[in-house]
């Protein structure tokens, strides 16, 4: 899961790093030298402990991952489908994912897991698309951890957004927008920001697989 979580990722940046630089192309400009990279660091949390990967491409279909000095070989081929055929270690993984809120959901030989991001208690985001329809209270006030803080509206349904830790929030959005899965709605100051819980580093190091 771990490695295969970074290659996806991996892929995902490497491709949009390569549109950008065709579009550029198309418009009759030079692009920056810096366009396209060929290294990304990769972070992200699997069970509760996070993961620092730096992927590096050495070709088309080749890319090498580090971490914490131990190293392993992918291969990654896109699939017509839309998945991502990771080699590894002698055998061949399909993969697919799906991006939600703060999270990745991988399909890898059929098996679900989640690659997760940190999650910041401070931040008030939508979880769906939808129509922030109005709040429940007002910028400035006090609010208790699982309180119903604003109501937005999904495919005709009405779900509440609840605050995560207590403290005091305020609004960046305004009734009536219309918001993308992801949108921050607004932000709480922390009653004691010491309760919120950081995933551990991992300490191991990869085991050389090879392709």
């Amino acid at each position: 899961a771990i490695i295969c979580g970074a290659a996806v990722k991996a892929h995902q940046l490497s491709t949009e790093c390569m549109a950008e630089y065709k579009s550029v192309l198309n418009k009759g400009q030079v692009p920056p030298r810096a366009t396209l990279k060929t290294v990304f660091s990769i972070d992200f949390i699997y069970e509760g402990v996070k993961y620092n990967v730096t992927a590096m491409q050495s070709s088309s279909s080749d890319w090498t991952l580090y971490l914490n000095g131990g190293r392993t070989r992918v291969s990654l081929r896109p699939l017509s489908d839309g998945g991502l055929l990771v080699g590894l270690a002698g055998k061949s993984h399909p993969v697919y994912w799906r991006e939600e809120v703060g999270m990745m959901r991988l399909m890898i030989d059929s098996k679900t897991c989640l690659i997760e991001q940190e999650n910041d208690p401070t931040q008030i985001r939508s979880p769906s698309p939808g129509k922030l329809v109005r709040f429940l209270v007002e910028s400035g006030d006090h609010v208790k951890s699982g309180q119903a803080i604003a109501e937005i509206e999904v495919m005709k349904m009405y779900l509440p957004l609840a605050a995560a830790e207590d403290g005091i929030v305020s609004f960046v959005k305004s009734p009536g927008v219309t918001l993308a899965a992801g949108d921050i709605i607004g932000i709480l100051s922390l009653d004691d920001p010491s309760r919120v819980q950081h995933a551990k580093p991992f300490a191991g190091q990869l085991d050389d697989y090879g392709l």
